[in-house]
């Protein structure tokens, strides 16, 4: 688990010092919406950074859009 956190944290950073070169780092954003069907910490992160970084990736904004709804309708109710 402690890993998976880490590697949250670490693709957050690579998307955050990218700066205005953000949106070339799609398969990291990518990789924080598989997270958001992780565990509870996992899934509280994916979502804090797929929300930041929603606007720079127009291609992809469906399909994080389906991954927050996903944790919308997560069984534990503090997730939702």
């Amino acid at each position: 688990m402690a890993d998976s956190i880490e590697e949250l944290y670490e693709t957050y950073n690579i998307l955050t010092e990218a700066k205005e070169n953000v949106s070339k780092h799609s398969q990291e954003y990518l990789k924080c919406m598989e997270r958001t069907k992780g565990n509870d910490k996992e899934k509280k992160l994916a979502a804090q950074i797929v929300s930041k970084f929603f606007k720079h990736f127009p291609d992809l904004q469906e399909k994080a859009l389906n991954a927050i709804f996903d944790l919308c309708e997560d069984d534990d109710s503090m997730m939702r």
